[in-house]
């Protein structure tokens, strides 16, 4: 997939991560938000390295997505991720996080949802998409 989007809807973007988004992802992804990291079980802070090499390390990668959801202001404020996939039973498994509060409950994240289950099942062939939730997450 080349650098082009994948969606856009009312000034938000989603596209894939690119090299040149390192700076810009790591400010706004350390520290994490409380609401972020009680739904994902991740750390709050993350060294730039850490954030290079995972960021590296979809870029680079032919068997898992890490696509980004770009504010108007041209802000990384969420993602979404392909990963885990099975190209022999065709599925994969599913991540959404929006990053900052302010922008969540707004149809962004189901927005979203939606293009990255589009491009699983229409671009990459998809049969079968999962995402795993804690049991508090309602």
């Amino acid at each position: 997939m080349s650098t082009t989007y994948l969606s856009k809807m009312n000034g938000y973007i989603l596209r894939k991560a690119q090299v040149d988004d390192i700076e810009k992802y790591y400010s706004n992804y350390t520290p994490l938000d409380e609401e972020v990291i009680r739904f994902t079980g991740c750390k709050r802070n993350f060294s730039k390295n850490e954030i290079d090499s995972f960021l590296k390390n979809y870029i680079y990668s032919t068997d898992k997505y890490l696509f980004f959801i770009i504010s108007p202001d041209n802000t990384i404020i969420g993602e979404t991720v392909i990963n885990g996939i099975d190209s022999t039973h065709r599925h994969g498994n599913f991540r959404v996080a929006i990053f900052q509060k302010k922008y969540r409950n707004k149809g962004i994240g189901t927005w979203a949802i939606k293009q990255t289950c589009n491009f699983s099942f229409n671009t990459i062939q998809l049969h079968r998409l999962s995402l795993e939730v804690f049991s508090f997450n309602s």
